[in-house]
């Protein structure tokens, strides 16, 4: 393999500074916020696609909701071994062996891709097949294919945006993150805008246009990283994008790290694809009503993405730096940042339902279907930002198998809780969200057992 050299002009600055001292809030907050911006990208996107989508009718909301979470759980695995990839980055920062860095980032780019190849290569012969299996409304299955059709193009941006998040996040300098979350956010408003109505001199392409705009808001993202690294990062220090021959013990040791967190996260969303198939079951009305339920509340999760995450780095890292007598502390703290940060979200989705609600419809008898769905959010997502907290200090002790199994475990029951809520005579939508309190509640209780009784402070990355 030819050697490959990327350069630049100004160095980043390195993670150690950012997690040296008291890990307090100003420095976690330091290293989540953009992480939270970072974390929006594919939740901004469902966003702006079901808002401007809603406005057009139930199919095309429901269509979206089963092909949009389709397309976010194949997309899992590159986002699961992207966690895995960070936090072996982190943990080669805790340890102070920077020049490692780079051949770790390189060969989680090379791993990527290969996903990559893989999995549009299925979505390519037999999405057809999927959706046959997922939807049972003619209607939505057909609108479904359409979205599909030209979502999944985003695959390849998506992986190598997935690829530059695991380094930055990694190295504790998140900036850019936020940066090319903002460039995504635009260039996906306006094209919706242009290309779902055929506006601003673009054709009308109605729901094709929200996945075509979507694909175009990942594609400049991803250009948005590859300006600022070439521009911004000091590619010597950290050896980045230089190496002469694929090291196989190496992409075997990231692999065997992030597979089970790539399982861990395409489980969870397959499950949540699940869900809603449960849900359309009870018809084409409560999948539009729980996609536009799903969408607020991926907002309201917003901050939760953001201290997961930064929960992983910073574990890791104070890991790599023999701090282990700081993770449970950090945990705690970290918890109740989220916490309240989620909840007074979830508390001012509430308050204001009707304004929120009237950006995905005008239809007064969703809202009305929308709102006790709301009232379970307050509850749910507060435990949530709790759960995922300690989920991802799991994660990041490195213990990434016993992170997927714990998880797993428990949704099972949530899936199981949910479908035997939907078999209830005459049950409403906002009963089978009753679900996820249930889950966030044994997720804390089984993490905070793992912290108790496993020998977390011991494993190797």
């Amino acid at each position: 393999m030819k050697k490959f050299r990327m350069g630049a002009r100004r160095m980043v600055a390195p993670a150690v500074d950012a997690f040296a001292g008291e890990l307090g809030f100003s420095k976690v907050w330091s290293v989540a916020w953009p992480i939270i911006l970072g974390s929006a990208a594919q939740t901004i996107l469902n966003v702006t696609d079901t808002a401007f989508l809603g406005h057009l009718g139930n199919v095309e909301l429901g269509a979206v909701a089963i092909a949009g979470i389709l397309y976010l759980t194949v997309i899992m695995f590159a986002f699961g071994f992207g966690i895995g990839t960070q936090i072996v980055v982190a943990r080669r920062m805790g340890e102070g062996k920077m020049r490692q860095i780079g051949r770790v980032v390189t060969h989680g780019f090379l791993f990527q891709w290969i996903m990559l190849v893989a999995i549009f290569s299925v979505l390519v012969l037999w999405r057809e097949q999927i959706l046959n299996f997922l939807v049972s409304s003619p209607a939505v299955h057909a609108a479904a294919m359409e979205f599909l059709g030209y979502r999944m193009w985003g695959l390849a941006f998506a992986h190598t945006n997935f690829g530059f998040r695991a380094f930055y996040v990694g190295i504790g300098q998140t900036r850019v993150i936020s940066l090319t979350t903002v460039l995504m956010v635009v260039v996906n408003i306006v094209l919706d805008y242009g290309l779902i109505f055929g506006k601003l001199g673009l054709p009308e392409m109605g729901l094709s246009g929200a996945a075509v705009a979507s694909v175009a808001a990942e594609l400049s993202a991803m250009i948005g990283f590859i300006v600022y690294t070439t521009l911004k990062v000091d590619a010597r220090r950290y050896r980045l994008f230089s190496f002469n021959v694929i090291s196989f013990p190496l992409l075997k040791q990231l692999i065997v790290k992030a597979l089970p967190v790539m399982l861990q996260q395409f489980m969870t969303t397959a499950i949540w694809l699940l869900f809603f198939v449960v849900l359309e079951r009870l018809g084409e009305q409560a999948l539009a009503v729980s996609q536009i339920a799903r969408s607020v509340m991926l907002l309201i999760l917003l901050p939760l993405m953001g201290f997961s995450s930064a929960t992983n780095t910073i574990v890791s890292y104070l890991m790599g730096s023999r701090r282990n007598g700081e993770v449970m502390g950090l945990l705690g703290r970290v918890s109740l940042y989220s916490a309240s940060f989620v909840a007074v979200l979830a508390l001012l989705c509430v308050l204001f339902s009707k304004g929120v609600l009237s950006i995905y419809t005008d239809d007064a008898s969703m809202m009305e279907m929308v709102k006790p769905i709301l009232y379970v959010f307050v509850v749910s997502s507060t435990l949530q930002a709790v759960a995922f907290t300690l989920l991802s200090g799991v994660t990041g002790t490195g213990h990434t198998l016993m992170a997927f199994l714990l998880e797993f475990g428990v949704l099972l029951v949530y899936l199981s809780y949910a479908w035997l809520v939907s078999q209830v005579p005459g049950v409403e939508v906002w009963q089978v969200w009753t679900a996820d309190p249930v889950y966030n509640v044994l997720l804390i209780v089984v993490t905070l057992l793992f912290f108790r009784v496993a020998d977390w402070k011991t494993i190797k990355v």
